[in-house]
């Protein structure tokens, strides 16, 4: 584990995976996507990433990761605790994409 803030966050170490729940408030959604944008080069080829941001979050920061080169999932709506939040599923490898998104649409349409 390390806490940090991951839009500084240098040095020769590399990832295979990244989970997190970012602060859901509209004045850090700027900060997470440069966080998401600098983390790029610190993941393997094989790290996926999954985000829980609030709904009002989600817009930006699927469309930071999609240009900072991630392959970006359809956000999942999930009802946590009375907050309407969204669950983004991203990878660095296209083909660990493609062979993902079926479980992770599955996934979406459990209720």
């Amino acid at each position: 584990h390390f806490i940090c803030d991951a839009a500084k966050f240098e040095g020769d170490y590399y990832f295979d995976g990244l989970i997190t729940e970012v602060p859901f408030s509209d004045s850090v959604t700027d900060n997470v996507c440069c966080a998401f944008a600098n983390m790029k080069k610190h993941l393997t080829d094989n790290a996926k990433i999954t985000v829980m941001c609030a709904d009002y979050q989600t817009k930006k920061i699927y469309n930071s990761m999609i240009i900072a080169g991630y392959y970006v999932g359809n956000p999942i709506g999930v009802d946590r605790k009375g907050t309407s939040v969204d669950v983004i599923n991203a990878f660095v490898n296209k083909k660990m994409f493609y062979e993902y998104s079926c479980l992770i649409n599955n996934l979406s349409n459990i209720k």
